[in-house]
């Protein structure tokens, strides 16, 4: 009986430090968002996927903070680390595919991957484009309450020029259907790099459309989540805060 208590114990310390170890990337890449520091963010990526202790969840976790890496790169135009991360995403998210887990995530991501091979190479966008659209609706069909659905959609309907059907109201529309669905998970979104990044993809939204009122309020709201996201506070808010303040 005594043996099995400690064994017990033993399980539990064991799932203790694993659930930990997730916690610990999570605050690493958040941290890593809100002061810049990608070559932090790349080094918590390339180390989880040498983790010998993969399972779905973790997995999906390295899937979204690859996401992530890869817009950034494709954002500063450092196409061949981004091409690089992006066979590691897809591969990644192929994984989780055929064992059948969060197809509604997977759905997402892949919308995202094809919008990421339009970013490297925008002469395949009649090609990529498509493809991009019917996951993101697949996405919100398996689950229409998932947020990263909502967000792919989005991203899709945003980046489409209107000619060819793209229409940044119902973007911002799905964008804040996302923000709805995220914020009903408080203990979620606390430190958690996607909530923040939606909320600026908001922001920068509705400054596209001219709303430039409306964005300056959405990084207002950020900088009273986190003071410190130097891109918020440092390039973002004071740019709105020009453009709104102008005689």
């Amino acid at each position: 009986m005594e043996r099995k208590k400690y064994l017990i114990i033993a399980l539990l310390i064991a799932f203790t430090t694993s659930i930990m170890a997730q916690k610990d990337y999570k605050n690493a890449i958040y941290h890593a968002y809100i002061s810049n520091k990608m070559d932090t963010w790349k080094r918590v990526i390339d180390e989880m996927e040498g983790d010998e202790q993969h399972n779905h969840a973790l997995t999906l976790e390295l899937i979204n903070y690859q996401y992530g890496y890869v817009g950034y790169c494709i954002g500063l135009k450092r196409s061949d680390e981004a091409k690089l991360y992006l066979g590691k995403l897809e591969a990644n998210v192929e994984k989780l595919k055929k064992k059948k887990e969060k197809l509604s995530h997977i759905n997402a991501y892949k919308a995202s991957i094809y919008g990421f091979k339009i970013g490297l190479a925008p002469i395949r966008a009649p090609f990529e484009g498509p493809s991009s659209i019917s996951a993101a609706k697949e996405a919100l069909k398996l689950d229409a309450k998932n947020p990263l659905a909502h967000l792919a959609y989005g991203n899709t309907q945003f980046y489409m020029p209107e000619a060819f059907g793209g229409s940044k109201k119902l973007a911002i529309s799905h964008y804040l259907q996302a923000q709805k669905l995220m914020e009903q998970h408080p203990y979620i979104i606390a430190n958690d790099w996607n909530y923040l990044s939606l909320l600026v993809t908001m922001a920068k939204a509705y400054e596209k459309i001219g709303h430039k009122t409306t964005a300056k309020a959405y990084y207002e709201k950020i900088l009273a989540l986190e003071p410190n996201f130097r891109w918020v506070r440092d390039e973002l808010y004071p740019a709105i805060l020009k453009e709104t303040t102008k005689p």
